[in-house]
């Protein structure tokens, strides 16, 4: 079963977001993130009505996927290592999720998924010929795409094990939804098919505190990472991180950090350090 068709991108609709590290208060939801992200519009979506390909880079400000979404069968791909997360769009408002091993993927594409995307980076870049652009840009998503095919086909659904339990679904859920501010326990445990209170178990069997502890802790680490760069003042970061409070954003990080957001000394070269190493 082919789980990523092919399409032809136009070059002018293969975007890579490029970003100044400037937080924009007009839009919500806005978060950065440590890991490649492709979000494809097959059918385009609000702001095109061809074929669209978006990439971001890591430590890249951008808006969250929903804004985006059109009716037709959009998807995005998170390459958190060392998983890859596929989320299709059901057209009802849902997703519809699968999985596989990062180096799944990796023995399929010369060189490795990291170097196929920062081709595709570099390329949109330049000064290339249109048509060969186009024909380049093209080649490195087909390839992308039919590698992610084979390493899907036997893939888990979100409703089937084949190697990824619960718990490692909620942390990357966590991971990849800890900006919203209105994320909830409940709301983790819906999307995995569960009850509250089976999901708090789990993470008390891993010996991972409450979920609540777990996502606060996420969040911090974002926020530490960020602060690190010294791109963004600590207002910027709390509405980037999922805070609903600078006030209690600053008495998590000092009690969990023993120092104060700002004065988190910058660090040439930020960190990226996965949720499950906390």
């Amino acid at each position: 079963m082919t789980v990523l068709k092919s399409y032809f991108f136009p070059a002018d609709n293969i975007q890579v977001l490029v970003s100044k590290g400037k937080y924009s208060p007009c839009l919500t939801n806005q978060h950065v993130h440590s890991y490649w992200e492709i979000k494809t519009f097959p059918d385009g979506n609000k702001t095109t009505k061809s074929p669209l390909f978006m990439l971001m880079p890591p430590n890249v400000i951008h808006d969250s996927t929903p804004r985006l979404f059109s009716e037709g069968a959009d998807f995005v791909l998170a390459f958190m290592q060392p998983r890859i997360t596929l989320q299709i769009n059901d057209g009802k408002g849902g997703f519809n999720e699968r999985f596989c091993f990062f180096s799944q993927v990796d023995d399929l594409c010369p060189g490795g998924v990291i170097s196929v995307l920062r081709k595709i980076k570099v390329l949109q870049a330049g000064n290339t010929d249109r048509e060969l652009l186009e024909k380049f840009l093209n080649d490195l998503i087909s390839l992308l795409f039919s590698a992610m095919n084979i390493a899907f086909e036997n893939a888990s659904s979100i409703d089937e094990n084949a190697g990824f339990s619960l718990i490692e679904r909620a942390c990357d859920y966590i991971e990849r939804q800890y900006y919203y501010g209105d994320l909830t326990v409940e709301k983790i445990a819906a999307h995995l098919g569960i009850t509250a209170g089976h999901l708090a178990n789990l993470f008390k069997k891993e010996s991972l505190g409450t979920v609540r502890q777990y996502l606060i802790k996420t969040r911090l680490k974002h926020a530490a990472r960020l602060l690190s760069t010294g791109r963004y003042t600590v207002k910027d970061i709390t509405e980037l991180t999922g805070w609903n409070s600078q006030f209690y954003f600053s008495n998590c990080f000092k009690k969990h950090y023993k120092i104060s957001p700002s004065a988190v000394p910058l660090d040439s070269e930020t960190k990226i350090i996965r949720t499950r190493d906390q």
